[in-house]
């Protein structure tokens, strides 16, 4: 199982502090929002972690922007600073996440236009976490994620949000947002696989020496 251990955001700004202990196995993940197409690259201090792109999500509508999503495992255990590089107008989030047994997109997918509710698609075949970002740099047009997905932050001022949905059982989704529909909206998302087990797992069953066994005698 997932849990989020902390979570944190900025705009505008290309540096970021988390405010808890990531340890050793945690996995660090960042979505970040630009008012160009350029892709987004995060470098961490503090913690012992390379910061890798799982998805980039262009909208090349009448205002173009880019939505990126990086992840890392920690290696050494430290608190997180997170530096980006990027454009002057820029926003993202950090999320340190316990319980995932991959930093590496089990799947990931994304959409940008118009469309209400604007989704992607995405195709998992173990228990994963999902996490979302939404980006406008034309307007902000955002009012809610679809479905069971939970709205971790949004700003106003940047038209972003991010949203995150733990512990999902495999299987096709199709993740998205609620809308006003403007050609600039874009959705970037990955899927992380977990550790254990989604669901109810059937009761725990005594060693076979230790089963009652019922016979009859002849």
């Amino acid at each position: 199982m997932s849990s989020i251990i902390d979570s944190s955001s900025i705009y505008p700004g290309t540096l970021l502090t988390a405010g808890q202990v990531a340890q050793v196995g945690d996995v660090l993940i960042v979505a970040a929002g630009s008012n160009t197409l350029n892709h987004a690259t995060c470098t961490v201090t503090g913690a012992t972690v390379i910061m890798l792109e799982q998805k980039n999500q262009q909208g090349t509508g009448s205002l173009q922007n880019s939505a990126t999503i990086l992840t890392g495992l920690v290696t050494a255990s430290g608190t997180p600073a997170y530096t980006l590089s990027g454009d002057s107008d820029m926003g993202f989030r950090q999320w340190i996440v316990r319980g995932l047994s991959s930093a590496s997109a089990h799947a990931s997918g994304g959409n940008f236009g118009i469309g209400n509710p604007l989704t992607g698609t995405g195709n998992t075949t173990v228990p994963c976490s999902l996490f979302l970002i939404y980006l406008n740099e034309s307007a902000n047009n955002f009012t809610s994620w679809n479905g069971s997905i939970s709205a971790d932050a949004a700003d106003p001022t940047h038209a972003d949000a991010y949203g995150i949905q733990l512990d999902m059982d495999a299987g096709n989704y199709t993740p998205g947002f609620n809308c006003t529909s403007e050609q600039n909206n874009t959705l970037a998302f990955i899927f992380l696989p977990i550790s254990g087990v989604v669901g109810v797992a059937p009761p725990n069953m005594p060693p076979p020496s230790r089963r009652m066994i019922s016979w009859t005698r002849a």
